[in-house]
């Protein structure tokens, strides 16, 4: 197990942060204190989104927390999908960490993070995957640390199986705060 832990990111609060101009598919962006742009589609439900890294001529490194929520002129984003190809070929991601709001993830979204050795899931319910190639390219030894007693569910959930080792801990890094 990595002996990392994230550091959180924090998303700011607009409009004291430039806002990022969005790519066309998205609906806005918000630009996290990395400078990386994260962009946003507004879901059909109420305050919620699906993110994305795609569009950006820079892709994260390092650790990368995603925010529970994300804010665009005033309102509260709740953060509920990861988009198709979201982290695409950002080979330099080492550890990510979603948040327990997930509810989705798309396509290909880890596809070619091909230097992440630790995946930490804040979800107490594996969120769904689209597809079959999710985490292709994704080191086979990488580690998957899930929230406790929920082990036995991403053990038994579509695309999860493909880690090798899933721990179940109460040890998992916290979320950023929001104001």
């Amino acid at each position: 197990v990595c002996d990392t832990v994230p550091v959180p990111i924090v998303v700011p609060e607009a409009p004291k942060t430039p806002q990022a101009e969005p790519a066309p598919q998205y609906d806005f962006a918000s630009v996290l204190p990395s400078g990386d742009s994260l962009y946003c589609k507004v879901v059909r439900v109420a305050r919620s989104v699906s993110v994305s890294f795609q569009g950006s001529s820079v892709h994260p490194v390092g650790a990368l927390v995603l925010p529970a929520e994300v804010v665009h002129d005033g309102l509260r984003y709740e953060v509920t999908a990861l988009d198709d190809s979201a982290l695409y070929n950002c080979r330099d991601l080492r550890t990510v960490t979603l948040p327990p709001t997930l509810l989705f993830i798309g396509r290909d979204a880890f596809c070619g993070c091909s230097s992440l050795d630790t995946l930490y899931t804040l979800a107490q319910k594996p969120p769904r995957i689209k597809g079959e190639w999710c985490f292709w390219e994704v080191p086979q030894e990488a580690v998957l640390m899930v929230p406790c007693r929920s082990g036995t569910a991403y053990r038994s959930a579509h695309c999860w199986d493909y880690f090798d080792s899933i721990i179940d801990t109460c040890e998992v890094p916290p979320l950023p705060e929001y104001p």
